[in-house]
């Protein structure tokens, strides 16, 4: 074995199949993957706190192991994420098959979050920003018109 080849063995290349993410939030072509905080106090470090969830409902550790049991790897570090997206109680209710909330319960939930911190002038506004916020989330669906 020549040392370019000893070089690239050392290094321990994923396999052809694991699919580069971007982990806070991307689509492959057939799932997508959300980075959230974990609401458990008992993880010992910052990325023990950390999960990637899938729209097939599997919750990947953010760790080497569980990126490479599950084909996948994260084009950044450790995202930076303020607050757990989700409670324990709805991120078990989703992995046993709950239907997700409808789009209506999401938009009034962003628009009341966004009403306790901001203060727009014109109850319209708080919309225009909720749905701009919705509508970010489906970005990466676009990659070409962007």
């Amino acid at each position: 074995m020549n040392e370019a080849n000893q070089i690239l063995d050392s290094i321990g290349f994923l396999p052809e199949q694991a699919a580069e993410i971007d982990p806070v939030l991307d689509f492959t072509d057939d799932e997508a993957f959300v980075a959230v905080k974990l609401p458990a106090a008992k993880a010992k470090t910052i990325s023990g706190r950390i999960a990637i969830v899938t729209s097939r409902r599997r919750i990947i550790p953010w760790n080497e192991k569980g990126f490479l049991e599950n084909d996948i790897f994260p084009a950044t570090g450790c995202p930076i994420l303020i607050e757990p997206r989700w409670s324990a109680a709805s991120l078990r209710a989703y992995q046993t098959g709950a239907e997700p909330p409808a789009s209506a319960e999401v938009f009034q939930s962003v628009r009341s979050y966004l009403q306790k911190y901001l203060g727009f002038r014109q109850p319209a506004q708080y919309d225009l920003a909720a749905l701009w916020i919705m509508g970010s989330y489906l970005k990466p669906l676009c990659k070409a018109a962007f």
